[in-house]
């Protein structure tokens, strides 16, 4: 009987437990998935394929957690139950060749898989800053260094760019604004591997290329 008696007060503790622990939210920097683009019947794809590098990023981000700081604050708050879907770096690695590969219609080959003849592009990226302000706004500071692979004509390219993209209210918001950021930043990307002029964009200011 007393068993019976303590399961009610069980159930009751367990409840308590559950209602404390909010479920974990996970977020992703890749962006939905767009269509498949039909290649006109007179284009002809770029003779080349691009692999996009392992990307550093700040100490401070690189963790599971989302860490968001505060206008005018130099503190740092981690997110316990807002977390990266995968490591952060892997997180901007897979946005950043997605798009790059789909603007460019392209292939993105592996880390590491070695081209014996065919023109490769190689991308390193390192990241500077990667703030996420809540209620305002994200900073995305990079630099890249744009490698030719069996290209003998081709010249190597480095580059620094910040990018600032406000947010609205909430979590799901502030990555949104991440992933327009690091669109914008590949873009600029793209625009260079196509020799093609850099779009205008008052989010991205371009810091010098050499």
């Amino acid at each position: 009987m007393r068993v019976f008696k303590l399961m009610p007060m069980l159930s009751v503790l367990l409840l308590a437990v559950g209602c404390a622990s909010p479920r974990s939210q996970y977020y992703t920097l890749l962006p939905e998935a767009a269509p498949a683009r039909a290649a006109s019947s007179g284009s002809i794809p770029p003779a080349y394929v691009i692999s996009v590098q392992a990307v550093s990023i700040p100490a401070q981000v690189n963790r599971p957690q989302i860490v968001i700081g505060t206008p005018d604050s130099v503190v740092l708050t981690p997110l316990n139950n807002s977390l990266w879907a995968a490591p952060l770096d892997s997180e901007i690695r897979q946005a950043l060749a997605y798009d790059l590969a789909r603007r460019l219609g392209v292939l993105e080959v592996p880390v590491g898989v070695a081209l014996k003849k065919m023109p490769l592009w190689k991308i390193d990226i390192v990241v500077h800053r990667f703030d996420s302000i809540y209620r305002q706004g994200v900073v995305v500071d990079a630099s890249w260094r744009l490698t030719p692979v069996n290209q003998p004509k081709q010249a190597a390219m480095i580059c620094q760019a910040q990018i600032n993209v406000p947010a609205g209210a909430g979590i799901a918001a502030l990555v949104q604004s991440h992933q327009i950021a690091l669109q914008d930043l590949a873009s600029v990307m793209a625009a260079q591997l196509s020799h093609q002029p850099i779009s205008s964009n008052t989010a991205v200011r371009l810091k010098g290329c050499t």
